[in-house]
């Protein structure tokens, strides 16, 4: 069974192009019974996303990217504790001088109870999430290490910010944007 962990829907602002709900039709169009919403630093989607998923009769799985200083991290609940330790996270970023800055290791570790994480800087994470971290394998050639399991997993973690090829066009406008501010 295939499905996406890390899609990013409109409410992560230049990085994703569909509602919370598209994204689940998308989903159920192509036969996956879960899907994770984790859009940037934002649980704003989460309702949508919950009510569009038991609609469709697909597992919502409620998570968040969160910019650290070596790349993003992605966090999931893993339980109702989980999710309020989401939503203080998400607070606790966005409220700070410059929500955009990357997120402390010290500000992250004390939101951790009940979450799971994935990153492809896993070193730093481990005391955060002991025994609840998961590396994101996107290229075999970033995971040498991991060779033969590599080549195996390399297509199982995408991240996504579109749902139809007619938008291919629109996100590339979305990305020049990005790149030249």
């Amino acid at each position: 069974m295939f499905i996406h962990l890390t899609t990013h829907s409109a409410f992560s602002l230049q990085e994703g192009l569909a509602t919370p709900a598209e994204l689940v039709q998308a989903a159920q169009a192509n036969g996956m019974t879960a899907l994770g919403l984790t859009d940037h630093n934002l649980l704003t989607g989460v309702i949508e996303f919950v009510i569009a998923s038991k609609a469709a009769n697909i597992q919502p799985i409620i998570g968040l990217e969160v910019s650290l200083n070596d790349g993003p991290v992605m966090v999931f609940a893993t339980s109702l504790e989980g999710w309020s330790c989401l939503c203080r996270l998400s607070s606790a970023i966005n409220l700070r001088e410059d929500p955009e800055a990357p997120c402390s290791l010290d500000m992250l570790a004390s939101y951790s109870r009940d979450l799971i994480a994935i990153s492809k800087q896993p070193e730093q994470l481990k005391e955060i999430f002991p025994g609840r971290l998961y590396v994101n394998l996107q290229h075999p050639d970033e995971a040498q290490f991991l060779s033969k399991v590599a080549h195996q997993l390399q297509n199982k973690i995408n991240r996504v910010v579109f749902v139809r090829n007619v938008l291919v066009e629109v996100f590339g406008i979305l990305l020049a944007m990005v790149l030249a501010a």
